[in-house]
């Protein structure tokens, strides 16, 4: 059911969409936004915002959705976020750290425990990758829990651009109260934990990368450490002839 037009708030163009979004959820505020690219050659929402949306409504209840023809203004009333058992064929042309940015926001304050299974590019170089938030994001949300009962983001298949293939399952427990935390000191790096992936290639090339990167880092510090994650068959995604790596550097 559509809101009072007094009651919602409005937005123009299509800068901080998913921001706008993701606090209309937690707020339970109505927002309308208007002149999305208008100015573009290509006006309108793009593919990977529907599929945004169409993300939101599987996370919800009773979300009220409504779209002009040009696609250039939208209406949207949430509803309550329900969470449960979900899957989602995220759009290619972004990564699934585009769409993990927003779940990680709201799945706390599902009313369910939520498993949700996304399916799309794992890795690209536009969006954090899902290597990022299992080592990074993770580690931050489990500080605003009293208790860790099963927070886990397991990644089953890689999946690189242009056609994905990867697969991630994120599990997010019901969660009924946060605590505040307070950082106050960067600290320093005293360790440095790096993971080197290759897909449809020769598993040479992730040895080769360990190599040349382990000799740069140890030049600084001495507690250097790469796993290789080499993947093959229909584990390895849809788009053959990738390789990268990924690093992260640990404060204790």
């Amino acid at each position: 059911m559509a809101a009072d037009n007094s009651n919602v708030l409005c937005f123009k163009g299509s800068n901080y969409m998913r921001q706008r979004l993701l606090l209309s959820v937690v707020s339970g505020k109505a927002i309308r936004i208007t002149d999305i690219r208008t100015r573009d050659d290509e006006p309108g929402l793009k593919e990977y915002e529907v599929n945004l949306l169409r993300l939101l409504d599987k996370m919800s209840n009773g979300t009220w959705l409504e779209v002009n023809e040009t696609g250039t203004a939208f209406s949207f009333t949430p509803g309550s976020l329900i969470g449960g058992s979900l899957i989602h064929e995220c759009c290619r042309l972004r990564g699934i750290g585009y769409y993990l940015e927003v779940i990680l926001a709201l799945a706390p304050f599902c009313k369910k425990s939520l498993n949700i299974t996304l399916r799309g590019v794992t890795n690209n170089q536009k969006d954090p990758s899902v290597d990022a938030f299992k080592n990074g994001a993770l580690a931050v949300l489990r500080r605003f829990m009293v208790v860790d009962p099963g927070l886990e983001l397991i990644i089953k298949k890689r999946g690189m651009e242009p056609q994905g293939g990867g697969e991630v399952t994120l599990n997010c427990p019901n969660i009924k109260q946060l605590k505040p935390i307070m950082l106050k000191d960067w600290g320093k790096i005293k360790r440095v934990r790096g993971t080197m992936f290759a897909l449809r290639v020769s598993p040479a090339l992730s040895n080769r990368m360990v190599e040349a990167a382990k000799g740069v880092f140890l030049q600084f510090i001495p507690d250097v450490f790469f796993t290789v994650d080499h993947l093959t068959g229909q584990c390895a995604g849809k788009s053959p002839g990738k390789f990268n790596y990924l690093i992260f550097m640990r404060v204790t």
